[in-house]
């Protein structure tokens, strides 16, 4: 059996599931930010004077650190856009998810991506002549690619959620995705995708974006704070702090000299962003008649509560690990 591979490659993570040779079914995740080997050693390793924990990988012959929480690339910027798998990070990113299968084969790799840009049948030929084939991803050392498939990345969660209840024997579950009228909810770092499914069907009429996503709820934090400790212009608090915080599901900052609880100041803003997105979903169903909302992706944990509340007529469904639910939800397809 070869190694098929589900690749979530995000703003702010990179998630992947792979199966296949002697080390059987894997997870990863690490951060998407990238930096020339060069810069990334006279930059972070300087500062820090010792290993920081990165992939090196190459990219059209040159070597990148990869795997870089974005806050510590200096002087680096996001790229939100539908280029996104056009630039040197995202290609630095799909080779470090390559040298992580730790294999020389790929049979069937999937991703995904954002529903806007999914309905765009050149972007999708573009990522697929990018990921398959051969790729130098080290000096010594190319890994193939035989097949990619490209889907909306909402569906990954649905495929996530289909297979869990497979798996604990709930045939009840099963039957409400896969009969049902059903919205899936990814709230991921710069957009909030949704799509939904009537009877296992893509209804793309139904599916779309909103920039109320994770992003907007560190943006929101940090204005909160400065509200209430004052900040001179640009002295805010980075909104890439909050980030790792975040990730590190840590709450304690030091800012202007003082340690700061930022648990509050996320709730608050969690409420907010969430409320306006999940009424903005609703109110794009029009007369539809939802059966199951399912809520995935990094933002999960934070717009669920209002999920629940807005969609209350509906049976809510939440990922034991929403992070990875897209990816593993891509590993199914790939596997099947």
């Amino acid at each position: 059996m070869g190694t098929n591979v589900g690749l979530d490659i995000g703003y702010s993570n990179t998630k992947l599931v792979y199966s296949g040779g002697d080390e059987g079914h894997q997870e990863s995740i690490f951060p998407v930010g990238v930096s020339r080997l060069d810069q990334f050693n006279r930059q972070i390793k300087g500062i820090t004077g010792g290993d920081v924990d990165t992939t090196i990988v190459m990219v059209d012959g040159v070597e990148y650190a990869a795997g870089i929480a974005p806050g510590k690339v200096l002087g680096s910027s996001r790229d939100i856009t539908e280029n996104y798998i056009k630039t040197t990070q995202y290609k630095a990113l799909f080779h470090a998810a390559l040298l992580y299968t730790n294999d020389r084969q790929i049979d069937r790799l999937v991703t995904g991506l954002p529903v806007t840009h999914w309905q765009n049948e050149e972007l999708k030929n573009d990522i697929k002549k990018m990921m398959a084939g051969e790729h130098q991803v080290a000096k010594k050392r190319t890994v193939t690619v035989d097949e990619v498939e490209v889907i909306p990345q909402p569906g990954g969660a649905f495929l996530d959620a289909i297979h869990y209840a497979e798996s604990n024997d709930d045939q009840d579950t099963v039957e409400a995705l896969t009969e049902g009228s059903v919205i899936i909810i990814d709230p991921g770092f710069y957009s909030t995708d949704f799509v939904v499914f009537e009877e296992g069907e893509l209804n793309a009429e139904l599916s779309g974006t909103t920039l109320l996503a994770t992003s907007r709820i560190i943006d929101r934090v940090a204005e909160l704070v400065s509200a209430d400790y004052g900040a001179a212009p640009g002295k805010s608090l980075k909104p890439e702090k909050i980030e790792s915080l975040i990730r590190a599901n840590l709450h304690i900052v030091r800012y202007a000299g003082q340690k700061i609880d930022i648990q509050p100041y996320i709730q608050q803003s969690a409420l907010e962003i969430s409320q306006a997105a999940i009424s903005e979903i609703a109110g794009s169903m029009r007369n539809t008649v939802l059966d199951t909302v399912v809520v995935a992706g990094g933002g999960g944990a934070f717009f669920e509560p209002e999920a629940r509340r807005i969609f209350s007529h509906c049976e809510i469904i939440q990922p034991s690990d929403p992070v990875l639910s897209i990816a593993r939800g891509y590993h199914g397809w790939a596997a099947r």
